[in-house]
This record gives structure tokens, C-alpha cells and sequence, in this order.
């Protein structure tokens, strides 16, 4: 019981910072206006949880799973790109 909890919270937590930082970079790539730089980093994004994948033995699903997600979030900043930036920058401008 204790390695399966451990294993399971050893992948969420490096979920977690996958997370974060793609997150990041779409906030980053809103902020300068920059799509490409969303794409990107959807792709570094990928890659870099693949290859933890494979060196931390996670099954397929997780990665399809992740992948899925990762695109979703992509399509549906592609449609409304204009709304979400504008909210982002709204966010700043009260923070500031």
C-alpha cells in the first residue's frame, strides 16, 4: 500500500508541474500576444511528459489522457483567444 501511494503521489505531483508550467506559458503567450509561443509550448510540453513518462514507467492512458487535455485547453484558446487575453490583461491591471 505505502509504494502504491507513494507512486500515485510522486505522479500527481509531477503532473502538477507540468501543469504549472504550461500554464505559465499561456499566461505568458496572452500577455505578449503571441500564439506561437502557446504552440510551443504545447509541444515542449508533450515532449518533456512523454519522456517522463517513459523513465518513470507511466502507462499509456496517463499520456493520452494528458495529451487530450493539453490539446483541449489549445483548441479552445485558439477560439476564444481575444476574451481570454482580455481577461488576462483585465487580471493584471487590478494586480497592478
Amino acid at each position: 500500500y505505502m509504494v502504491i501511494s507513494r507512486w500515485i503521489s510522486h505522479e500527481f505531483a509531477l503532473s502538477g508541474v507540468f501543469i504549472g508550467v504550461y500554464g505559465l506559458l499561456i499566461v505568458v503567450s496572452l500577455v505578449l500576444n503571441r500564439r506561437a509561443l502557446m504552440i510551443s509550448a504545447t509541444g515542449y510540453a508533450i515532449y518533456a511528459f512523454s519522456q517522463a513518462m517513459l523513465q518513470g514507467g507511466f502507462d499509456s492512458l496517463t499520456y493520452v489522457v494528458a495529451a487530450l487535455v493539453v490539446g483541449g485547453v489549445m483548441l479552445g484558446l485558439a477560439m476564444k483567444w481575444e476574451a481570454c487575453r482580455g481577461r488576462v490583461l483585465g487580471w493584471l491591471k487590478m494586480v497592478d
